[in-house]
């Protein structure tokens, strides 16, 4: 009876433990959820493409006529806001406050790269090739010929505005992408709607392009790809000129696939110290590999500012004896442009695409004081 009872109870304590498991994990659940719908804007059905007369949503407009008023604005916005982190460290002192170095931006064409979600429309009208394809059967009927419909429709570039993701805006210009960008768009739209391969459940399109005008476009599938869609672009770079020098990526689910190369070469010119005439020192050229999926500096001519700002501020007469230690480093681009400053840089990433690309970019400037 006794061992009865203590079995009994044991079995009790275990049903007990199981319970409190269960409710723990369902208690985790409704926390990483609840924490999901914070970070989400309300979800709902997907609005129809929302189109304007000059197919510039206001997210991808630009306004050159007005750049030094909205950078007046912006610029007394961060002092501001300096200010008032200083005022609260140290008590109100404008002598302390450093003075504001500007450096402008092109007006237009200064992204050098983006990227589009792609909407896509059918109708009644659309134009649709057939196909024909063989399936096995049993020995009997051996060979059964199928005729499968390919449908081809519209194809637009749409953007998002912030906290709004149901509400594709169509984007047929984009000015505050670079020239190369704006040369590929429209060219990469009607191959887009004239060819079913690379049409079929397309989702998204990335440009990624340099100073120099290479260019890499990595085009995104809710389907498998394969050879079928590498023979596609392989035919699109030999009949239209404006691909000829561009190369492909294509993603699917698990799939990579590459034509040409992934990656590109980005030369920057970084600005030497005109200070004085004693201590000029004279631009330096840095190069930069860029692939999709890794993070790079989209406005490359600010860029060359930046990186020429940070190399004079960092400047010393004892560098030798100084040491730098970056952090989320990226591909390198400011690390390799202040190596000259430092004995010794020990930069530090956890992308490991970019971590893979700053060490091809310390071989390609032969750099030996970077870790």
């Amino acid at each position: 009876v006794a061992m009865g009872v203590m079995d009994v109870e044991q079995e009790r304590v275990k049903a007990e433990a199981f319970e409190a498991r269960v409710r723990a994990c369902t208690a985790l659940q409704e926390c990483r959820e609840k924490r999901k719908r914070g970070n989400q804007s309300p979800r709902g059905p997907k609005k129809d493409m929302v189109c304007t007369a000059t197919g510039i949503p206001d997210v991808a407009q630009v306004h050159p006529e007005r750049y030094s008023e909205l950078l007046s604005e912006k610029v007394a916005l961060l002092e501001g806001r300096v200010r008032e982190a200083f005022a609260a460290e140290d008590g109100p002192n404008d002598d302390a406050f450093p003075a504001t170095e500007l450096f402008e931006s092109e007006r237009d064409g200064f992204r050098m790269r983006a990227n589009f979600k792609l909407w896509r429309t059918y109708n009644e009208t659309t134009d649709t090739d057939t196909a024909t394809a063989t399936k096995e059967t049993n020995d009997e009927i051996p060979n059964v010929n199928v005729t499968a419909i390919k449908k081809k429709g519209n194809v637009d570039y749409v953007m998002f505005e912030r906290g709004d993701n149901r509400t594709p805006l169509q984007v047929r210009h984009y000015p505050m992408g670079s020239h190369r960008i704006q040369s590929l768009m429209d060219p990469l739209k009607r191959a887009l709607e004239s060819t079913f391969e690379l049409q079929h459940r397309v989702s998204e399109v990335g440009f990624i392009t340099t100073l120099s005008g290479q260019a890499l476009i990595t085009i995104m599938y809710n389907r498998p790809i394969g050879d079928e869609w590498i023979d596609a672009i392989a035919s699109l770079m030999e009949t239209q000129d404006v691909f000829k020098d561009v190369k492909f990526v294509g993603r699917s689910k698990g799939v990579k696939l590459v034509v040409g190369a992934d990656t590109l070469v980005e030369t920057l010119v970084i600005p030497g110290d005109e200070s004085s005439s004693s201590s000029k020192s004279p631009p330096q050229t840095r190069h930069y590999k860029q692939t999709e999926g890794a993070f790079t500096q989209p406005n490359a001519k600010v860029c060359q500012k930046m990186l020429g700002w940070a190399v004079d501020a960092t400047r010393s007469s004892n560098s030798q004896t100084h040491d730098l230690c970056e952090l989320y480093c990226g591909n390198g681009c400011f690390t390799i442009a202040l190596a000259q400053n430092f004995r010794k840089v020990v930069a530090t990433e956890i992308s490991k695409s970019s971590v893979a690309l700053e060490n091809k970019n310390v071989a390609l400037d032969n750099l030996t004081s970077i870790w």
